[in-house]
């Protein structure tokens, strides 16, 4: 029979823990969604699953990224303000570097073109104030809340620099985003989103949490 010492017992749960910080800042994380700054692609209640390893694959939070990729036009990403913050946001990529990023008359134009952009034949997301609609960017689609006075919303048009990407929140009259932020350096953009892992509505009749089985391993789009 095998007899484990203490110092064996301390060894391997040092390593464990080693290990789960390794996985943490390396390869994903499970965030919680606070806000509504996401809706109606990303709710409160909604814990999602971040690839860390989605644009190159880091040993520690601040080792140079191996194999490192790029975010493209809709990806959802994890980020960061500075570095020192310790506060993360998950917004989505519609502007790369060099883009020029506009909005007119409510319509996102990337590059002097705007995303094909029509009102969701469903609209059971929607409020009182607020629709639903989708955009299309080369064959990616997503969804979006926007006021009702959306055509009357202007921004830009700005030139995104070298290194550096333009976000935005879904829902795009109730967000804070690059239009108040600015552009982000990539070394502030830590993952990309790639599941819903579970979602649990808070707000039940009963003040208890309700899982929202539709939603659980959902991908977002």
């Amino acid at each position: 029979m095998t007899v484990r010492t203490t110092s064996q017992y301390l060894t391997l749960i040092s390593l464990s823990v080693a290990f789960a910080l390794f996985l943490k800042w390396s390869l994903v994380s499970v965030y919680r969604i606070p806000s509504k700054s996401m809706s109606p692609t990303l709710l409160p209640g909604d814990f999602v699953m971040v690839n860390k390893a989605a644009y190159g694959f880091k040993f520690t939070p601040v080792s140079q990224p191996i194999g490192a990729t790029s975010p493209v036009i809709g990806d959802i990403v994890l980020l960061k303000l500075n570095e020192a913050s310790g506060t993360y946001y998950i917004k989505r990529i519609l502007g790369l570097p060099k883009d020029v990023v506009e909005i007119k008359n409510g319509l996102l134009l990337i590059n002097g073109h705007a995303l094909p952009t029509e009102k969701h034949p469903d609209q059971t997301k929607a409020t009182a104030l607020f629709e639903v609609f989708t955009e299309n960017y080369q064959g990616h689609t997503w969804s979006t809340l926007r006021s009702q006075d959306y055509s009357k919303k202007n921004y830009g048009p700005i030139t995104v620099p070298d290194g550096h990407y333009f976000v935005m929140g879904d829902n795009r009259d109730s967000t804070e985003d690059s239009r108040q932020w600015g552009t982000l350096n990539m070394s502030l953009i830590k993952g990309r989103v790639s599941l819903i892992a579970l979602s649990v509505d808070w707000q039940d009749s009963e003040g208890r949490g309700q899982m929202k089985w539709n939603r659980l391993l959902s991908v977002p789009r």
